[in-house]
């Protein structure tokens, strides 16, 4: 069953959480024993939502992932984004590493070219710290044919988490897990990009054949 069947009948949620406050003037939000203080004129998630859902479709095409979950968190300025996805993909690391980057600077891009929303961080431009991303590969050949695959990409305080689907086998203790500042990692797509840029008008051309197009009849 295709995953974006399923993405039809899941609700996609993007919820402003609070940090505790003081405030006199100030809304009560959530539920359960903890709430949480809201000061009045809170940040609207709206401009938030649109811009996740959009590129997060885009991405869906690009990279076969799936929206799953966002929120943002804030305290008068927004705090931090974070946006989840699942897919049910294989890749390894260095195709992780792109998707990793391409989902990263997508967001950068429109949440920073967002005068609204960029109005609503402290901070500008707005960085990768700013933003947290989570993506589950799912897949039953990942988790149970061939573990060496990806299984997590984690974006966490500016940190890029890569973790192998080992990481479930209850019967070993080898995680394989690769972590490293996000920094690093778009340097290392950026190089890679770039040297394979000479060979991509190479692939665009027909291969040579020693099969000619022209053909021959002879009458009987």
């Amino acid at each position: 069953m295709r995953l974006s069947f399923l993405g039809l009948i899941l609700v996609l949620f993007l919820s402003s959480s609070c940090t505790p406050r003081t405030a006199a003037n100030s809304q009560m939000v959530g539920s359960g024993a903890r709430r949480l203080r809201c000061p009045e004129g809170a940040v609207d998630s709206s401009e938030v939502s649109r811009i996740a859902i959009e590129y997060g479709r885009e991405l869906e095409e690009e990279h076969r992932l799936f929206l799953y979950n966002s929120w943002i968190t804030f305290d008068g300025d927004i705090k931090k984004v974070r946006i989840d996805f699942t897919s049910q993909a294989s890749i390894e690391l260095c195709e992780a590493r792109e998707v990793l980057f391409d989902v990263v600077e997508g967001y950068l891009n429109r949440l920073q070219g967002n005068a609204i929303v960029r109005n609503y961080f402290r901070d500008s431009p707005i960085t990768a710290k700013d933003i947290d991303i989570h993506i589950t590969y799912q897949s039953f050949f990942n988790k149970y044919a061939d573990p060496g695959y990806i299984s997590y990409i984690i974006l966490e305080d500016g940190w890029s988490y890569f973790y192998t689907a080992e990481l479930d086998e209850a019967y070993t203790d080898i995680w394989m897990q690769k972590v490293e500042p996000y920094s690093k990692t778009r340097q290392f797509v950026t190089f890679r990009r770039e040297a394979e840029e000479p060979f991509i008008d190479k692939k665009k051309q027909p291969r040579k054949t020693a099969l000619s197009e022209e053909r021959f009849f002879i009458d009987s």
